[in-house]
Parts: C-alpha cells; structure tokens; sequence
C-alpha cells in the first residue's frame, strides 16, 4: 500500500482485507496443530494456500476502475 498511495482505488481496496487476516489466522493454526500431528504442517498449509488460487474480486474490480 505504501508503494502505490498515487493509486488510491488501490489502496482502498487493500485497506482492511479479511483475506489476509484470514490467511495469518489459519497459518499460525496450522503451525500450532502441527506439533502435534506433524502430516497436519504440509496438508493444512496446502489448503491455507488454496485461499489465494481463488481469484480475488475485490482486486480485480479495483484494477478495471484504474
């Protein structure tokens, strides 16, 4: 967001994103399950990163309004 304040439709969309919040939250769960059930580490981060193969609208309304 600092690198991009001359494109506030940008910024705006960026500015509180429950993606990245969501994702920070299920990662440090991951890493927490996982010392318990190690298999947990490699298939929980897999499907934390399924989040972002998903296209994300919110951006891509943004970058056609640019």
């Amino acid at each position: 967001m600092r690198a991009n304040r001359t494109v506030p439709v940008l910024v705006a969309a960026l500015k509180r994103d429950p993606k990245s919040i969501y994702t920070l939250v299920a990662f440090v769960l991951v890493f927490l399950v996982s010392f318990y059930w190690h298999e947990f580490g490699m298939i929980g981060t897999f499907i934390v990163m399924l989040l972002w193969v998903m296209p994300y609208r919110k951006i891509e309304r943004a970058a056609k309004r640019i």
